[in-house]
């Protein structure tokens, strides 16, 4: 399944994904390769501010810790105007869907 099907992860499964050490890393990356899933919008900033911090020398250079992520995640999903309904009403909140080449699908702003 592709993530054009739906499927997306948050931060804690990106990381265990990509960490060897990490206790979930199995089932993580095992996830990864059968579902080969999208991030989650703010999951590609988390995962990137994660492996670019981690203590010493596990710290991921910057710019391979941004082709990692490419390379595993190609696509980031944003929530969409269809989540509107689910915001309290005058809620000034942007959202929109966009893939990682950063090209917008969609976008609604302030009165959801």
């Amino acid at each position: 399944m592709a993530s054009a099907e739906g499927w997306a992860v948050d931060t804690s499964v990106a990381i265990a994904a990509l960490d060897a050490g990490h206790a979930a890393h199995s089932a993580s990356l095992a996830a990864v390769r059968r579902y080969r899933p999208a991030l989650a919008g703010h999951t590609a900033y988390e995962v990137y501010a994660v492996l670019t911090r981690l203590p010493g020398q596990l710290a991921v250079d910057p710019t391979d810790a941004a082709a990692l992520i490419d390379r595993v995640f190609p696509d980031v999903v944003w929530l969409g105007p269809g989540v509107a309904g689910w915001l309290p009403r005058g809620s000034s909140v942007a959202l929109s869907t966009t893939l990682s080449s950063g090209k917008p699908l969609a976008s609604v702003a302030d009165g959801c």
